[in-house]
């Protein structure tokens, strides 16, 4: 019988899965967007860019570009 997994390591396994796919999804040049749900605030990161976004009628709609020394 396969061995139980603890929430903890449910949720440790989840949050290194997404990290991977967000990484790959970069390396790959591929836009990646991330929400902040304490900020309220989604963004959009891509060939080194990062930017703050909101959907609008469906469409991205891109509200600044977060300067390099604060997108870390």
């Amino acid at each position: 019988m396969a061995d139980r997994l603890s929430a903890d390591e449910v949720v440790r396994l989840a949050a290194e899965a997404g990290r991977a796919a967000y990484e790959d999804g970069l390396q790959a040049g591929l836009p990646v967007v991330t929400s902040d749900e304490a900020l309220g605030k989604t963004f959009l990161e891509q060939n080194g860019h990062k930017f703050e976004v909101e959907l609008v009628n469906g469409e991205v709609r891109v509200l600044r570009e977060i300067p390099q020394s604060d997108a870390a």
